[in-house]
């Protein structure tokens, strides 16, 4: 039989490669259960993973990460729960099991209580996987087969694609809540609530007499959000490379929205603005108007949004 890393090499080799940013990504630093949950994937909801069974996944994914487990056994406990339970928190099953994992407590794995906490079935899981003499080197089935003692030992192995690139979408996912830093870039966005465009004017600092254009709003409230850290130039098509590009769908507040056009020969970004959340924008529109949030445009212009911070 194949081994399982040598199958999966190269996702395997991403996931290890952006594994030490997951918390961050996630939102989960410090190991709490507060996190944010990744956007569900487009391919992903195309092969028929809803946002619960992603969440579950992603949870699954953070929870190997606290505690240090190679990557490849993210992958066994994702295709695992994926056999068990369709990644699906289930409050029943066969017999008493019950959970992500389908784990029985008469069987030891704790009360139904714990073994219905997504976050203490994983653990659990991971716990016992650890134990499994040489599980790195198993194919998918068997090190799973090792820890949940079914009665369809070989019915793990067919999750192991899908799994695989679940687990990939969580480690790479950019998540679409709020961060402390995107709410940071709107509150100081706010501040300057009405002041007056005129094009040119505005810095790090704030207005320059008393005015302000989209680009200087815009590296205004991204360098007061990140202390100084970050200091963006005054001209919206060089700000733009500085950032993370993302999609729509994970757009958070505190992402900026630039603007072009399709079939411009300069290729110009010619409007930047602020995401603010509930599809609204926080910008400096054009001359004669003020600084102010509106819903955003229906537009033939291409939208990009970029995350900062």
């Amino acid at each position: 039989m194949l081994k399982f890393l040598a199958i999966f090499a190269v996702p395997l080799m991403l996931i290890l490669v952006i594994g030490g940013a997951i918390a961050a990504r996630l939102g989960l630093a410090g190991g709490g259960s507060g996190g944010c949950v990744p956007a569900l994937p487009a391919d992903l909801a195309r092969a028929g993973i809803t946002a619960e069974m992603f969440a579950n996944a992603a949870v699954v994914v953070e929870v190997g990460q606290e505690m240090r487990v190679p990557q490849g056994g993210w992958v066994i406990a994702v295709a695992t729960a994926m056999q068990e339970s369709s990644l699906i928190n289930r409050p029943d099953g066969d017999r008493d099991s019950i959970g992500l994992f389908q784990q029985r407590p008469s069987q030891g794995w704790g009360s139904a209580a714990q073994v219905h906490d997504p976050r203490y079935a994983s653990r659990q899981f991971y716990t016992k996987l650890l134990k499994v003499p040489r599980w790195q080197r198993l194919p998918l089935t068997v090190a799973a087969q090792a820890v949940q003692g079914s009665a369809y030992p070989n019915a793990y192995a067919k999750h192991e694609p899908l799994a695989t690139r679940i687990v990939v979408a969580v480690a790479t996912n950019i998540c679409s809540a709020a961060s402390a830093f995107g709410l940071r870039v709107v509150a100081f966005g706010k501040r300057l609530l009405g002041t007056p465009y005129a094009w040119g004017a505005g810095g790090y600092n704030g207005p320059t007499s008393g005015h302000i254009d989209c680009s200087g709003l815009t590296m205004y409230a991204i360098y007061q959000a990140s202390n100084g850290r970050i200091r963006l130039p005054h001209l919206a098509g060089a700000q733009l490379p500085m950032g993370t590009q993302i999609t729509r769908a994970q757009a958070a507040p505190g992402d900026l929205i630039f603007f072009y056009t399709p079939g411009n020969p300069t290729s110009r970004r010619h409007h930047v603005g602020i995401y603010v959340g509930n599809n609204q924008i926080l910008h400096a529109p054009d001359v004669g108007q003020d600084v102010k949030i509106e819903e955003l445009w229906r537009t033939r212009d291409r939208l990009d949004f970029v995350r900062y911070g």
